[in-house]
């Protein structure tokens, strides 16, 4: 089965996503956030399907483990992207219904929570970490 969905992680400009939104894919663009504001303008990125709000850390973006200020996502003003948006950045079992219910995102990301080692994913926390979220 061909890729048809693509998540850019770095410091892909708006054309360069239209160029494969533009091929057929569909095209999330993490978004890094600061503590409590945006690392980008996701209105500059008009053609992307789906936005990824994930920590950014000592120049990082994603994958650090570390959750942002959920609670400061009305003040980034993205009611046009409300339904747009994946919430990332330190999620667990532990904290992913907080995280909903702080953000209201239309889904989330998770990585490293899930993991018994850097790089090596835990199946019973995948499980769980599932199983909380559908209950939030």
């Amino acid at each position: 089965m061909p890729i048809r969905i693509l998540q850019f992680h770095g410091s892909e400009t708006p054309a360069f996503c239209n160029y494969f939104k533009n091929r057929g894919y569909v095209v999330i663009k993490t978004i890094p956030v600061f503590h409590d504001r945006l690392g980008l303008d996701p209105a500059v990125y008009d053609k992307v399907d789906f936005f990824l709000l994930d920590s950014a850390t000592n120049g990082v973006c994603g994958g650090t483990g570390m959750p942002f200020l959920w609670d400061a996502i009305p003040q980034f003003n993205l009611p046009a992207f409300t339904e747009r948006f994946f919430l990332g950045g330190g999620l667990s079992a532990d904290n992913v219904c907080a995280a909903v219910a702080a953000a209201r995102p239309y889904a989330v990301d998770v990585s490293s929570g899930i993991e018994r080692e850097p790089g090596i994913k835990d199946h019973e926390q995948i499980g769980e970490f599932i199983r909380r979220a559908k209950a939030c």
